[in-house]
């Protein structure tokens, strides 16, 4: 198995965390963050990252990786076990959208997670 070695030194991009968030919300029809975590999403993530940075520490591991990609894959991967089975609430019902003449789960201007905030 490769050793992935760029995961200990590559620094985490934190800057795109909200912009990921936004996108997810709007590619899954719902909120898979509410709009408070993504408004919280710098303190969010560093309690994350530092949590599973200490656990790696606990396990021997080496020091000072809160943010490096590794602990991004590895929160990534419990995240995953966690949403396999959560449902996420639908905003918007098919017989809602169209009864306002927009096809079910269409963007609008205002759910465009990449236009200004």
């Amino acid at each position: 198995m490769p050793a992935y070695t760029w995961l200990f030194t590559k620094k985490i991009d934190f800057d795109s965390i909200p912009l990921r968030m936004r996108t997810v919300n709007a590619l899954h029809r719902g909120k898979a963050y509410s709009d408070e975590e993504i408004a919280d999403w710098e303190r969010i993530t560093n309690e994350q990252a530092q949590a599973i940075a200490d656990e790696i520490v606990d396990g021997d591991g080496e020091p000072g990786l809160q943010d490096k990609q590794v602990v991004a894959l590895i929160a990534y991967l419990q995240r995953l076990g966690t949403d396999l089975n959560k449902q996420v609430p639908v905003e918007e019902s098919v017989d809602e959208a169209a009864d306002e003449g927009q096809p079910s789960g269409s963007m609008t201007e205002s759910s465009n997670p990449v236009g200004g905030d």
